[in-house]
This record gives structure tokens, sequence and C-alpha cells, in this order.
């Protein structure tokens, strides 16, 4: 199922999953969340750092129920010299660098890689497709402004809008294939 944004968050997955569909979310709302934190590793109920991205566990790793935040404190040796020290957005302490990664934030960035995928990008259009539609035949064809009475003719006067529209753009496909010279049509 193809889904706006909106829609995203752990409970309708797991809700999805539950009835065996695959939820694919487009146009994610919220923050933006960088890449590196889909590897860091948390325990089954995300209220501790296990290890981060470059495999280093913290030294201690404080919860907060309120804010679903997790502050992992880690050697300075292990972030100092690290190639992922700017996008961790670790803060260095007197004695080591802290991080706040959050669980939900871990799984954010696992779909948003997943997301990122040449198939699922595909289908992403296709759901920006039928949207489309429905913008244009709101804004050009004003369909929600049907001068008719009655269910029959308002659905007559539907359905010649959507034969417009379609006419419309077989016209202009036509139009594209006949300025492209070197297109072959088999």
């Amino acid at each position: 199922m193809i889904t706006d944004g909106a829609y995203s968050g752990q409970e309708t997955q797991t809700l999805a999953e539950a009835k065996s569909t695959e939820l694919i979310t487009t146009a994610l709302t919220g923050k933006p969340i960088d890449s590196i934190f889909a590897d860091f590793v948390m325990n089954e109920d995300g209220t501790k750092v296990l290890t981060c991205p470059m495999g280093h566990a913290p030294e201690k790793t404080t919860y907060y129920p309120k804010t679903g935040m997790c502050r992992s404190l880690f050697k300075n040796d292990c972030c100092a010299n690290c190639p992922n020290k700017e996008k961790c957005k670790g803060k260095q302490q007197r004695k080591n660098y802290a991080v706040h990664v959050s669980a939900s934030m871990v799984q954010r960035a696992k779909y948003l890689e997943k997301i990122s995928t040449e198939d699922y990008v595909a289908l992403t259009r296709k759901r920006n497709a039928v949207e489309g539609i429905m913008s244009v035949l709101r804004r050009r064809y004003h369909i929600d402004d049907i001068p008719v009475l009655g269910y029959l003719r308002s659905r007559q006067f539907f359905w010649l809008k959507i034969g417009t529209y379609n006419f419309v753009k077989l016209l202009k496909h036509n139009k594209r294939v006949k300025s492209a010279p070197n297109l072959k049509i088999a």
C-alpha cells in the first residue's frame, strides 16, 4: 500500500504487517535524519545503545523515557578521529563524547535507506502520478464544480471530463513521438 508521509510511523507499520501488507510511505514529514543513525545498534526495547556505526560500545547510556532519547557517552579516543563524527552530531565533553539517539531515529533512518532503492522510487512515483491526475482534474477541468443535477448526469459529466483528459494526453503523446525523429515504435 502506497500512502502519504503523514501515515508513517512504527504503529502503522506494525498494523500493516499484522495484515500482511507492506506499507510504503512517501514524502515523509518531520526532521530529516542522517543515514548514519541506521547503523546504531540498540537493544530490543530501544532504551540502550549497544554499539555505534564504527562498532564501539558506549561507556554509559542514559535513557530518558519522556522523550524516548538515549544519551550515550563514548570515549574520546573512539570519537576524536572517527570519520562519522560530524554525522553522529557527537558533542565533545571534558572526558568523552555525548551522542543522542532514539529507537525511532534508528528505525526512520533504516526506512529511509530502504525507500531510497530503485524499486521503491518507482513505487513512490506511481503515487505521485495518481495525485497529479486528480490535481489536474480539479484545477484545469473543474470536476468539483459540476453544473448539472442528478446522479446520472453528474456521472456522465465526470466521465466526459476524464475522457477529455485522456484525449489531451494522447494528443500530447503523439506530438512528442512525431517530434522525436530517432524514436522507433515497435
